[in-house]
């Protein structure tokens, strides 16, 4: 793995891997080319996992020349912004897992009875039966255990902040502009990463009081609010201020931000942007 740090052991691997609502398995065909199909897996322990098929077709033909498998297994996929830069990426768990696949012949290994256990979108385990009638008469019996998911929390401020744009004519000047909003906070409930409610939340800014001085290279950028009540010290669901940015002289290329921490009242956080921009037209 070329990145060690996110490298994990077998266990948290084979969690991740009984999570998952699928695992992708990859063959080698017989003319070298890969085929790599989702499948329903079923495990009796930590080493061997099963899964079915139809007697012919694409993935008998690949084992049948070359029984060397990939799996691949992926949880908790949530995408997500920034909330300083307002990048976007995909937080997600995954597990890599290489071995051989065969074809099972004994009878007493396929009537075995194999328990799936896996956690599902929502705060209750559910269980159940179910037969799989095989070709042959045979059928194998598999007892699917869903546990009740993980339950985590995401946060948001709507609008994530402010933004102004200085004036083309006013690029090399000291120029100052402000602008009203009114923000209000939420969070998100989400279960195996999936998100299932959002609910208003009220939130303070500790820092709220406080002028922000960004400098760049001799240009230097204030930022403040005013206008903000009692936000500071106390929670509430939503308010207004007035956001204020300054820059000094100096020539002006670029957009400069500050940031203040928002505090809700379960111990979530997100962060608010005030932006300065430069208009272009």
């Amino acid at each position: 793995m070329r990145k060690v740090s996110r490298e994990m052991d077998s266990n948290w691997a084979l969690e991740i891997m009984r999570k998952a609502p699928y695992i992708t398995v990859s063959f080698t065909r017989p003319d070298g080319t890969a085929y790599g199909v989702p499948l329903s897996l079923a495990s009796n322990g930590d080493d061997i996992w099963y899964f079915h098929c139809a007697p012919e077709g694409d993935k008998l033909d690949a084992i049948a020349v070359n029984p060397e498998v990939c799996l691949s297994a992926v949880t908790k996929c949530q995408p997500t912004v920034g909330p300083k830069d307002g990048t976007f990426t995909l937080q997600y768990r995954s597990a890599i897992a290489f071995g051989k696949a065969e074809v099972v012949t004994d009878n007493e290994e396929k009537t075995l009875e194999v328990s799936i256990t896996s956690k599902n979108t929502t705060e209750q385990a559910i269980s159940g039966i179910l037969t799989i009638k095989q070709v042959g008469g045979l059928t194998k019996t598999v007892t699917v255990t869903q546990a009740a998911g993980e339950v985590t929390y995401s946060y948001r401020i709507d609008p994530a902040g402010t933004t102004l744009s200085v004036p083309k004519d006013q690029i090399t000047n000291p120029w100052e502009g402000s602008v009203g909003a009114t923000f209000t906070g939420y969070r998100a409930k989400l279960i195996e990463g999936t998100k299932v409610s959002e609910e208003v939340l009220p939130f303070k800014i500790p820092s709220i009081g406080e002028t922000k001085v960004i400098d760049n290279g001799g240009i230097a950028v204030s930022y403040w609010f005013t206008d903000y009540g009692s936000i500071a010290n106390n929670y509430q669901a939503s308010f207004s201020a007035t956001s204020h940015m300054r820059k000094n002289a100096g020539i002006y290329f670029q957009a400069f931000s500050a940031s203040w921490e928002c505090q809700f009242n379960d111990g979530g956080t997100y962060q608010i942007n005030t932006l300065l921009m430069l208009q272009l037209v």
